[in-house]
C-alpha cells in the first residue's frame, strides 16, 4: 500500500496521472462509455464535474484523429490517438470535435452530479 500511494504521489509530482487515466480509459468495461450516436464515446468513469479531466474515444478506428475543444477545454494527452483526454473549463460546459480519417464528429460533454 506504501508502493502505491508513492507511485501516485510521483505520479502527481511528475505530472503522468493523463497517462495513466489515458491507459484506464483503453481497459474500462463498456458501461464506462455512454455512446449517444455522435462519433465521439464519453468515459462516464472519468470526470463529472465543471474542472474534472475526462477521457472521450472515437467509436471506430481511423486512419488519423485530431481533437479540438471549445469554451476553455484543453487538451492534455492523445491528440493523435484514438482515446484523448481532456482538463475540462472551471464553469460551464464544453463541446468536443473529431476529425477521423475523412469524417467529422461533434458533441456535448456531459456532467454527472456534480456537489
Amino acid at each position: 500500500m506504501k508502493k502505491l500511494a508513492l507511485f501516485l504521489a510521483l505520479g502527481l509530482v511528475f505530472n503522468l496521472v493523463p497517462v495513466e487515466k489515458e491507459i484506464q480509459a483503453e481497459t474500462k468495461p463498456a458501461a464506462c462509455f455512454h455512446n449517444d450516436g455522435s462519433g465521439i464515446l464519453q468515459d462516464l468513469c472519468s470526470g463529472e464535474c465543471p474542472g474534472d479531466v475526462f477521457v472521450f474515444k472515437a467509436t471506430s478506428s481511423a486512419s488519423s484523429y485530431s481533437w479540438t475543444v471549445f469554451q476553455g477545454a484543453s487538451i492534455i494527452s492523445g491528440q493523435n490517438s484514438r482515446t484523448v483526454t481532456v482538463q475540462s473549463p472551471s464553469v460551464g460546459g464544453f463541446l468536443i470535435r473529431l476529425s477521423a480519417g475523412g469524417s467529422s464528429y461533434v458533441d456535448l460533454a456531459e456532467y454527472g452530479n456534480c456537489p
